[in-house]
């Protein structure tokens, strides 16, 4: 997962917080991974851990896929 934000303005009143529960809810058993450069703390304190760097290339325009609906 990559780029997950709260608003400036609702940070720190859980709203992150909550959204994280939900998605760990959501998929039980599953591999959870996160990039981030900004937030290691908070996703530590959710009891995420550190994990290798990982590499990135975007193939083509960003988010620009004809033949995804």
């Amino acid at each position: 997962m990559v780029d997950v934000w709260t608003r400036s303005s609702y940070r720190e009143q859980g709203v992150a917080t909550k959204l994280m529960a939900m998605l760990i809810e959501a998929v039980p058993g599953q591999h959870i991974y996160f990039q981030t450069d900004t937030a290691v703390g908070f996703y530590e304190k959710l009891g995420f851990a550190k994990q290798p760097e990982g590499m990135s290339f975007i193939a083509g325009e960003y988010l620009d896929n004809p033949t995804c609906g």
